[in-house]
């Protein structure tokens, strides 16, 4: 049995993209924390016809989600050498590897995910989606995926598909940081919904509450709003 768990982690934001993170399994997750109080728990994520997947904490902003799976010995190896090319920036070569895992442990959702999301980093968008759906298909409350295809739609100019599937993730799981913040640049940059925008960067700041850079978006969009207001 083969647990494999997307992890998370709390890099810094950039406003001009949506985020993803890369970091051991390359796709983000999101905060089981509330505020910054530290706050460990775990929280169940419906998957379809399995068996609910659970969020496990790992540190202040970040959680996994494990996955136990059977496979064979080779495909984990392989699975964890992928994981290594990506993570040294030998997107082809690991892309290539996470292939092989997928099409050899077909019954995989994470590796799906690590894929689409490697995809889209080589602006191979169809594929990309194509792969994220997959996983979506074998697990459709999984919210790295719903998150991660939101991302592919927003990078094709797909913006209602991109809203409706961060939110779907904040549905599943409501304090989904990395969700959170996506919705919120994408109404700020992409569809002028201010008032989304800065509901969405509030919620940010109360989870994720060291990071610079909110504060002073927040501030902005509070600016575009009252010079929006009639007089």
């Amino acid at each position: 049995m083969t647990r494999f768990h997307v992890e998370g982690a709390r890099p810094r934001p950039l406003r001009a993209m949506a985020l993803a993170a890369f970091v051991l399994l390359a796709v983000g997750c999101a905060s089981v924390g509330s505020g910054g109080d530290g706050a460990r728990r775990s929280v169940e994520v419906k998957t379809g016809g399995r068996d609910a997947a659970r969020i496990e904490p790992d540190g202040q902003h970040g959680f996994t989600v494990p996955e136990d799976v059977r496979i064979a010995s080779d495909v984990r190896s392989d699975y964890q050498r992928a994981i290594g090319l990506l993570q040294r920036g030998a997107m082809e070569e690991g892309v290539a590897a996470l292939e092989s895992v997928v099409e050899r442990a077909p019954e995989a959702v994470i590796p799906r995910i690590d894929l689409g999301v490697a995809l889209a980093r080589l602006g191979q968008h169809g594929a990309a989606e194509h792969s994220l759906e997959a996983a979506l298909a074998l697990a459709p409350g999984h919210p790295a995926a719903l998150n991660e295809l939101g991302i592919v739609y927003r990078q094709t100019g797909r913006f209602e598909e991109a809203r409706a599937s961060y939110e779907r993730a904040l549905s599943i799981h409501a304090e989904y940081h990395y969700a959170i913040l996506n919705l919120g640049m994408l109404c700020d940059l992409y569809v002028e919904d201010l008032a989304c925008a800065l509901e969405n960067y509030d919620r940010y700041a109360r989870i994720v509450t060291n990071d610079p850079q909110v504060p002073i978006w927040i501030a902005d969009v509070r600016n575009r709003l009252s010079a929006a207001e009639p007089e």
